[in-house]
């Protein structure tokens, strides 16, 4: 026989151990895994909100997010697009929202609205930005031939992570492009 305070208490370890599992489906390459977790976990915080006793456990939102991630993941890029735009409906300060939609955006090809999101998440991160955060600032002014944004973009990035490779490649690009376009108005 439970008591009713001691099932409260467990409620929000048990949402916490579903986010945790939903991540770790993610990490592993398991989307549709990470999709039940996250849907079970968003079932399971919505009714503890709506009881009063959500706590200390994932948020509704938190679910939402790792949702929007699985069905990314799952190649679904319009459900996930759907998820995160609900997400910034609710609050256009959320970060992580921005942080998924920015890339979707990207692979659709709508530069201009990723560009707009993307220097409102550099905004929003000012204070302490996330690599992701340059990377796609950067990665956006290089779609939309900004060479010389792009590049004191990428130039920041490789400053924040001077281990990650793939950065160097893609400042080289801009340079390279930035030098073909300063040396064609030149003549």
């Amino acid at each position: 026989r439970r008591c009713r305070g001691r099932s409260s208490r467990r409620l929000p370890r048990h949402r916490t151990a579903r986010r945790n599992l939903a991540e770790l489906w993610l990490d592993s390459g398991e989307p549709r895994r990470a999709l039940r977790e996250a849907d079970s976990l968003l079932a399971h915080a919505r009714a503890a909100e709506a009881s009063g006793t959500l706590g200390r456990g994932p948020s509704p939102r938190e679910a939402q997010l790792l949702r929007a991630q699985a069905l990314a993941a799952l190649n679904e890029p319009d459900s996930s697009e759907v998820v995160y735009r609900r997400l910034l409906a609710q609050d256009s300060t959320n970060v992580e929202g921005l942080r998924g939609l920015v890339p979707l955006l990207l692979d659709r090809n709508a530069i201009s609205e990723a560009q707009a999101l993307a220097g409102r998440l550099m905004a929003l991160s000012a204070s302490a930005p996330l690599l992701t955060d340059l990377y796609h600032h950067a990665f956006v002014l290089r779609r939309m031939g900004r060479w010389l944004d792009a590049r004191q973009a990428y130039d920041r990035a490789v400053a924040m992570a001077p281990q990650a490779a793939h950065l160097y490649a893609e400042r080289g690009l801009v340079r390279f492009a930035l030098q073909d376009f300063t040396g064609a108005c030149e003549d």
